[in-house]
Formats: structure tokens, sequence, C-alpha cells
């Protein structure tokens, strides 16, 4: 088991004994030195369930990011992470490629959407139409505070820094993007359903 599977564990396992599921950074740290796991700051960050001890996996745990240095563990992961469905032979697509001087400069988030863009595929994927038009937002850092209900657990963030890596508009419906650098069979949701309180005021 990694030494990061490690300190989630022992996390859980203590939260467990003291039926208290939140926790905090300074802890974090703690049980990260105790084990050996050199970046504390990167303990907590699950984007996808592989880095999850199957003891979490087994219980229906997770982790979800409270603000102010707070975690906690929630269940139903399956409300936290999508599994994403195989694409089939008839699903796939050939596009003519439209060479341009930028498109390999890097394989950063923010150059892959743009490049989808570029080359058609985000407007026929959302709008059946390599010619829609409709308004684009780049990435954007802010912090919200709000309630959740996590299955049947109700979450409470306090200024919980969330990054949205592109948002688009047309015709009055909005599409929020969360973009990976590299391939995975699941994603976590809910970087995606936190920005909605961002996005109500407007509709």
């Amino acid at each position: 088991m990694s030494k990061k599977k490690q300190v989630l564990l022992k996390l859980f396992e203590e939260c467990v004994n003291k039926s208290d599921f939140r926790f905090h950074n300074k802890h974090v740290k703690q049980i990260s030195e105790e084990i050996g796991f050199g970046n504390p700051f990167d303990a907590t960050k699950i984007d996808h369930l592989s880095v999850l001890p199957e003891e979490l996996i087994a219980q229906d745990y997770f982790v979800i990011h409270l603000g102010k240095g707070w975690h906690e563990f929630v269940r139903g992961i399956n409300t936290g992470y999508h599994l994403f469905e195989p694409i089939t032979a008839d699903e796939h697509i050939e596009k003519p490629y439209s060479p341009s001087l930028l498109n390999h400069v890097d394989t950063s988030e923010s150059t892959v959407l743009s490049f989808i863009n570029n080359q058609k595929i985000l407007q026929d994927f959302l709008y059946d139409n390599p010619q829609a038009v409709f308004n684009r937002y780049g990435a954007r850092r802010t912090k919200l505070s709000g309630d959740y209900w996590i299955d049947q657990t109700l979450v409470s963030l306090k200024n919980q820094q969330i990054e949205i890596d592109l948002t688009v508009e047309r015709n009055g419906i909005v599409t929020i993007f969360e973009a990976k650098n590299g391939f995975s069979s699941n994603f976590a949701v809910y970087q995606l359903y936190f920005a909605l309180p961002l996005l109500s005021q407007f509709t």
C-alpha cells in the first residue's frame, strides 16, 4: 500500500474510533510525518478512486474538502465519483485535423481545452453543430461557502477554494468543464457540483 493510502487509512480509522469524520490539515501533516509521506498537502487530493485505500472504498467513504484546512470522510462514493462509460465504435467520429502553430506547445489542461474548441470538437459535442456560436469563459479560481447533501450527509463548506477550468454559455444554457491531464476510469464529480452556486445567481 502506498504511503498516501496509509495516511488516509490511518486518518479514517482514527475518525471511526472517535465517531467524528472531520479532520484538519494539522493532523494530516502529523500523520504524514509519522508514516514518512513527504507531501501532506497532496494526501487529501483524490481525483480518482485508485488513490483511495481499498478499505475506504469497501465501506463507501471518500474525502470532501470543507475549507479553512478542514476535510471530512463522507459516505456515498457513487455520488462523489463517476465511472466513465465505454465509448462504442459507433460513437467514434473522424474529424479533419487543422494544424496550428500552438496546438502542441504543451499538454496542459488549458491548452487541451483550447485545442478542442479550436478544432470544433466542443461545438460538435455540445451542440451537434461545428458552426455553433457560444460564449466562452476561461479558467477561474474563487472561494465559496454553502451547504451540500452528499448521499445522507450534510456538509458545510467555508471559504473552500475551487477552480472552474472552463465555462460556456449558449441560449441561456451553461456548461461547466473539469479538465484532466491524463486518462482515468473515473473522476470526482463534486469538483463540478461545487461550482453550481456560483452560477445559480444568474439563472
